[in-house]
């Protein structure tokens, strides 16, 4: 390695195949993994293996862009005060002209305090880390897409809801977790976005361990240049809401179907003496109404002469605070 005086810089060179992994790298390599990530170099090993699983993510994303013959730099600090990582990502041509693996060039600087430029590093760190945590440490799927919809930036809560790991989630394609049913639809959306829409949509989910779930999507287009290089994505696991919501849906309604079959009034106010549920009888004797719908909000002082009225709010309102039950107002239960 080669150090500098006043900002140590630390440099190497290793040659990653976008198939086989690391398959090259110089005698500086050892060391500077070990020293600055905690990890082994060694052949065949991939990106997960040598960087924090955060970084691996960033790195994969810019080696997506430069399979398509693009060269790619990036910025890494972990903190405000660590050593600041440059890399430098060169497409390799191979002898079949095609773009098989990449040079992956790393130089550490260390940051020292009363620099101009390094103040200008931090903030520009700053911003990147910002937007780091907004991407990597999302409660909600976060990913991003190439043209062809492949997974070139996932968080790790991608791949929670996916059932994998983030490396191998960056192997796929989005649409094998997707219903045979569903993908058209799914692949419009998409198509949408890479024409530059902003998309929302529910979807059914398939993970990568065959567990059905359900997510809220949102899709944008990324835009670099002013063209358009991927799709950016969103995604909430509303299973558990959905499953919550029906199981509502089936207490109300079966709470309907016996509350309905009661031969008494049956209704249940709130505590402003709202109407939220009443059965068939009550609405259509005491209420005259044959839609149950057009109930709600309704109040005493709507159905019943005013002295009756506040007595029946005095009674729920006893109810209400004391915990109470009330009896014998049949006087009051009477349609006039």
């Amino acid at each position: 390695m080669n150090y500098v005086s006043i900002n140590s810089i630390t440099e190497t060179v290793i040659t990653l195949s976008y198939a086989k992994g690391v398959i090259a790298f110089d005698n500086s390599a050892a060391q500077f993994f070990e020293e600055n990530f905690s990890s082994e170099i060694s052949l065949r090993c991939t990106l997960f293996a040598l960087f924090p699983s955060e970084l691996a993510a960033q790195i994969n994303e810019k080696m997506t862009f430069c399979k398509k013959g693009r060269f790619q730099t990036h910025t890494y600090q972990k903190n405000l005060d660590a050593p600041v990582f440059s890399f430098y990502i060169a497409p390799i041509i191979s002898e079949n002209h095609k773009i098989e693996s990449i040079s992956l060039s790393i130089e550490k600087t260390q940051i020292t305090s009363g620099n101009e430029e390094n103040q200008l590093l931090k903030e520009l760190n700053y911003k990147t880390q910002f937007y780091s945590n907004l991407f990597y440490h999302n409660p909600d799927a976060v990913f991003i897409f190439d043209q062809e919809g492949n997974f070139i930036n996932v968080n790790a809560q991608s791949a929670r809801i996916a059932e994998t790991t983030e490396e191998e989630l960056l192997q796929m394609h989005f649409l094998p977790f997707i219903p045979e049913k569903k993908k058209e639809q799914v692949l419009k959306y998409f198509g949408r976005a890479l024409k530059g829409e902003s998309i929302d949509y529910h979807c059914s989910f398939i993970t990568a361990k065959g567990t059905l779930k359900y997510l809220e999507v949102k899709n944008f287009p990324i835009v670099y240049q002013q063209e358009i290089i991927g799709v950016f994505g969103i995604a909430k696991d509303i299973t558990e809401k959905l499953e919550i919501d029906r199981k509502r849906r089936a207490d109300k309604q079966m709470l309907r179907a016996i509350i309905d079959n009661i031969p008494d009034y049956i209704f249940v106010k709130d505590r402003n003496n709202r109407s939220i549920l009443t059965n068939k009888k009550f609405a259509n004797n005491i209420l005259g109404l044959d839609d149950l719908k057009t109930n709600s909000n309704i109040t005493p002082l709507d159905y019943f002469e005013e002295t009756k009225a506040k007595q029946v709010i005095a009674d729920n309102d006893l109810v209400m605070n004391s915990g109470k039950a009330v009896y014998n107002r049949q006087d009051i239960v009477e349609k006039g």
